[in-house]
């Protein structure tokens, strides 16, 4: 669950948390030349009925420590680049609402986390919404919390 439109280099309009699900899958052979990324598929919904998103990034991760408590374990500093959409105001008309400006938006960020074991992992995450000023509407959108994930 994540804090939803959090006042990180911007103001807080819209309220909520946000309830996501991610899909990491392994990286093909033919981004080792841009440092082996995962593709990522995901979506956020907001439980106060402000915008929800759905984005494919490129997800890059890096093992800072290994083996802290046994054999699986390790910390990892991962960060992300991609698209996503939303059913987000664009033009700021409405109350309590972001004006996004474009339906499609750049969706970038960073985690930190723990593997606790080989399928499970704890992680803080901030994620950030924007069209980079590619219309002249870009209030963007920031996203903060504390995720766990599963792997099969």
């Amino acid at each position: 669950m994540l804090a939803h439109d959090v006042a990180i280099f911007g103001d807080n309009v819209e309220d909520g948390v946000d309830v996501v699900g991610e899909l990491l899958f392994k990286s093909p052979d033919f981004f080792r030349v841009i440092g082996a990324p995962r593709p990522t598929l995901g979506a956020s919904v907001n439980t106060a009925g402000k915008t929800d998103y759905a984005y494919v990034d490129l997800t890059w991760n890096t093992t800072l420590w290994r083996q802290i408590r046994g054999s699986e374990d390790d910390i990892y500093f991962g960060g992300f680049l991609g698209g996503a959409v939303h059913d987000g105001n664009l033009n700021g008309t409405g109350h309590g609402e972001k004006a996004l400006g474009t339906r499609a938006l750049y969706h970038l960020g960073a985690e930190l986390g723990y593997q606790i074991t080989a399928a499970i992992s704890v992680e803080a995450y901030f994620a950030h919404l924007s069209n980079a000023n590619a219309s002249s509407r870009n209030a963007g959108l920031n996203n903060i919390g504390l995720r766990t994930g599963f792997k099969f």
